[in-house]
């Protein structure tokens, strides 16, 4: 992102509304990622993390000395994200109290991208980049493979999935969900980290963005096309997931039948879970998954728009999302450390689901599909504005 030019007392804002709505998302995007991560964090390191944000990754260009704007410039975005992410932790408190944390959240970042798109021109823009790229994602070789290859590993793992005791159509869309999403994380994944570094190794971007677009847009363009593939992605893989388990085990209530204790004796059978709850519980993993696949798209994409070819984009982003999604067997990580992890809460959502679909004493955890949705999101959130930050400063005719 170009740094502000020196402009007329009183019109920085109007002349950087850009600059300022990155330091507004950042700032958000920082304070919701320190809360999540302890909601008990004390303002010293609040204020430290917002500091060397804004002093690190987007000086400000206060001062026509050079040097002195060096030093000048990462002060005043040091000053910019604390001033800012303080009046919004203390705002955000506020407003969990009265509509909860995922709605607040949510619709801040509502907020934020409305007023991103209120520029004149900037919305019809957005729309038709977003137009060229989805025909351009459909009619793409590997993303027809990609949602073909996730419908026939869902269906097959639930062809070859072999019968436990006492399951339902619950544990076995749980099941083959599971697999299926694995198979579109993988995908997504590609989609993403090939995104941007295919398009600058075979030269497009270098030739199309100088003429009618800001890099700002193209990559918002192709965040909301990965976000579209994440959505169906998960639809065709629950809709597979779901119908291959009613057709064959059904999707009624989980049942436990009475075990009589004397001869004779006659105990009816234990409704154990109704359909309604395990259908809830069911969604909440579909929706957990959605906003996984999300969240690990839009790595993808922040990986791409660090390199110039396709190759070691693929390289960092799959070591990064092996590293989140096998943090307890590659790193050793504890449970307690995974849960800052987004990539760790569908799976124990399913595990969960399908366990209470075999009649099994599992305790389920509301907070587990809040707090998983809550970590996606921020997840997704950072890795977008790191990716504008990032791209809109890189020379593309290196």
């Amino acid at each position: 992102m170009s740094t502000a030019q020196p402009v007329q007392p009183g019109q920085w804002l109007r002349a950087n509304r850009g600059l300022a709505l990155w330091f507004v998302a950042a700032a958000i995007a920082l304070v919701q990622g320190v809360r999540v991560a302890n909601a008990q964090a004390s303002l010293a390191t609040l204020i430290v993390v917002l500091a060397l944000t804004g002093a690190l990754v987007h000086p400000l260009d206060v001062s026509r000395t050079r040097r002195r704007g060096g030093i000048a410039a990462r002060a005043a975005g040091a000053f910019a994200l604390i001033a800012i992410g303080l009046a919004f932790d203390t705002l955000r408190k506020i407003g969990i109290e009265a509509v909860g944390s995922i709605a607040f959240d949510l619709g801040v970042w509502i907020i934020v991208l409305v007023s991103a798109l209120v520029e004149r021109g900037t919305l019809g823009r957005l729309l038709r980049l977003a137009g060229v790229e989805h025909t351009k994602l459909i009619r793409s070789r590997l993303y027809q493979i990609g949602l073909l290859a996730a419908v026939l590993v869902t269906l097959l793992a639930g062809m070859t999935h072999e019968p436990l005791e006492g399951e339902t159509g619950w544990s076995v869309a749980a099941t083959t969900l599971g697999t299926g999403t694995w198979a579109a994380e993988l995908f997504l994944l590609v989609l993403g980290a090939t995104t941007i570094a295919g398009e600058l190794g075979q030269g497009t971007l270098k030739m199309i963005l100088p003429h009618a677009y800001k890099r700002s847009e193209w990559i918002a363009a192709k965040a909301i096309v990965l976000l579209l593939s994440a959505a169906t992605f998960t639809i065709v893989i629950t809709l597979v997931s779901i119908g291959h388990a009613a057709m064959t085990t059904g999707l009624g209530d989980v049942v436990k039948e009475g075990i009589p204790g004397f001869p004779g004796e006659e105990i009816p059978d234990e409704v154990f879970q109704t359909a309604s709850v395990m259908r809830d519980h069911l969604q909440e993993c579909v929706l957990s998954g959605l906003y996984a696949l999300a969240a690990t798209a839009l790595l993808g994409l922040f990986f791409s728009s660090l390199f110039d070819s396709v190759v070691p984009a693929l390289s960092a982003a799959f070591l990064l999302f092996l590293g989140l999604k096998s943090a307890d067997v590659l790193l050793g990580l504890s449970r307690d450390v995974q849960e800052y992890i987004y990539a760790s809460y569908p799976g124990q959502l399913r595990s969960w689901t399908a366990k209470l679909g075999q009649g099994l004493n599992e305790t389920w955890d509301a907070a587990w599909f809040e707090a998983g949705v809550i970590r996606a999101a921020l997840t997704g959130a950072v890795a977008w504005l790191f990716a504008i930050a990032w791209f809109s400063r890189r020379d593309l005719h290196g």
